[in-house]
């Protein structure tokens, strides 16, 4: 995974201008050493601009209780998104920080549905966050980016300037 992130990335400081960036978005890693080789190649180009982690968990299979798939296409396997994937999303962002280069701005990704949700992104390091799931979750509600944005508002308001993300 990390050869194919290097020569990727080649590619793309090869064919466009180096004022272009880029943003890439990880899988979940579950293996702290990987990730840590995954960072070390994103750190060596310059036109990386940032990195959104995470993207869905794959190969994730659901059953009705008869043991039929729930999901049809793909053989019944999905990837897993929403607020089970937050923990996971916390723990790559929070290494991630202490691994990419400080320039490297970190888009913090999975489970994010309320305004705490993105304090707590922003306190593992996170610059900013990815909401999706939740959009998809209350498609009849679209606003649900200004209650999360006025929700972590509020929660940013009522800290003390120490417990501020930076």
């Amino acid at each position: 995974y990390p050869d194919m992130i290097c020569e990727i990335l080649g590619l793309v400081e090869k064919i466009f201008s180096p004022l272009q960036k880029v943003l890439v978005k990880l899988s979940p890693f579950t293996n702290p050493a990987e990730l840590a080789k995954v960072a070390a190649v994103i750190n060596k180009f310059s036109c990386v601009l940032g990195v959104t982690s995470s993207n869905t968990f794959p190969n994730v299979r659901i059953v009705h209780p008869d043991g039929k798939p729930c999901i049809t296409p793909n053989n019944g396997l999905a990837g897993m998104s929403g607020p089970v994937m937050k923990p996971l999303g916390l723990g790559q962002v929070f290494q991630l920080r202490s691994l990419l280069k400080k320039e490297i701005h970190i888009i913090g990704a999975g489970g994010i549905s309320t305004g705490q949700d993105v304090l707590d992104y922003r306190h593992c390091g996170a610059d900013a966050v990815q909401v999706v799931s939740r959009f998809f979750l209350e498609s009849d509600n679209p606003d649900c980016f200004g209650r999360i944005a006025a929700e972590y508002a509020e929660l940013v308001e009522q800290q003390t300037p120490a417990q501020t993300p930076t």
